[in-house]
């Protein structure tokens, strides 16, 4: 007879909410929505502070991406890498919001570990 795995304990509802929060609003106000939510509620919520410095260190890895790639820029292939850039955030962002709703620690690949 197989071992049955014990079961995580689900965050609340309102946890999970925010945590998926934290994500979206990267999509809106870049990383402010974020660090702000993270600032107010970490502090409350281990959940809740993981996906914030999760989001942080998605829109900090972006951004020094998005740097290279302005250099890159100059020989023409940097905007490329700026729109794969642009749309990678996107979808991370994306399933980054399904994964926190789900109660899930998701580590978000690609990006630089800053906050841990």
């Amino acid at each position: 007879m197989a071992e049955e795995k014990p079961q995580e304990v689900q965050p609340p509802e309102n946890e999970r909410t925010l945590a998926m929060l934290v994500h979206l609003l990267g999509i809106f106000t870049w990383f402010v929505g974020p660090l702000v939510l993270w600032l107010v509620k970490r502090e409350e919520s281990a959940f809740i502070d993981y996906h914030g410095k999760q989001a942080l260190n998605l829109h900090i890895s972006a951004a020094i991406y998005n740097i290279a790639a302005g250099i890159l820029s100059i020989i023409f292939i940097g905007f490329l890498f700026m729109a794969a850039i642009g749309i990678y955030v996107l979808i991370v962002i994306i399933l980054a919001c399904m994964r926190a709703y789900a109660g899930e620690h998701y580590n978000i690949p690609l990006t630089i570990p800053i906050l841990k």
